[in-house]
């Protein structure tokens, strides 16, 4: 929860417009010193506008996964956005892998220099949300990331731990219980209850 302040008192039903306070550096912003005004819901509807897009979110929630599992300092808002921007910048189609790795490649090569307006006031960039020095290191991680994957694929999973809550695709298909439908049957699991 990011802690703000309406903008005009009593009109944020109407204008959902905030102040949000630093409380701490947050990347190039220094702390105590700014006060940025924001719409939350215009944040959210960018990205809903762009959650149609299955492909995206796809990639959205495992650059996530990656954040996570590596506690890496990355804003989930500035990964959402940097993404999309990639998906608006460049054709990204083919396998996951594919797909990935020409987002990798787009943070690799623009993060030191994008420019990534908030939709909720475009006066704020989110890029700013970190120092030069972090762009460079996350510059240098999507580099690493993408040796380390193409000199050998079961690298992905230092990256992308598997969440066994969630099987992929492959591994659904092979735990589908209930077998192929064959001339309009289905094959019942062994042990159906309990």
């Amino acid at each position: 929860m990011v802690p703000g302040r309406e903008l005009n008192k009593d009109q944020y039903k109407d204008d959902n417009k905030l102040n949000l306070y630093v409380y701490s550096q947050f990347g190039k912003i220094a702390a105590g010193s700014d006060r940025l005004q924001s719409n939350v819901k215009a944040q959210i509807q960018t990205i809903r506008n762009h959650a149609d897009k299955a492909s995206l979110r796809e990639i959205i929630r495992l650059l996530k996964v990656w954040k996570i599992h590596l506690s890496k300092p990355y804003k989930s808002f500035f990964i959402e956005l940097i993404a999309i921007r990639a998906f608006d910048k460049k054709d990204i189609t083919g396998t996951i892998w594919d797909r990935l790795k020409a987002v990798l490649e787009y943070i690799r090569d623009n993060v030191k220099t994008v420019s990534l307006p908030d939709p909720g006031n475009t006066n704020n960039d989110v890029a700013d949300t970190l120092s030069d020095f972090d762009k460079g290191i996350m510059s240098d991680e999507m580099r690493a990331m993408i040796s380390n994957i193409e000199a050998n694929s079961d690298n992905i999973k230092s990256y992308f731990i598997v969440n066994s809550e969630f099987p992929c695709e492959e591994e659904k298909a092979e735990d589908n219980r209930y077998g192929e439908k064959a001339a309009g049957l289905s094959i019942p699991p062994p042990k159906r209850f309990g």
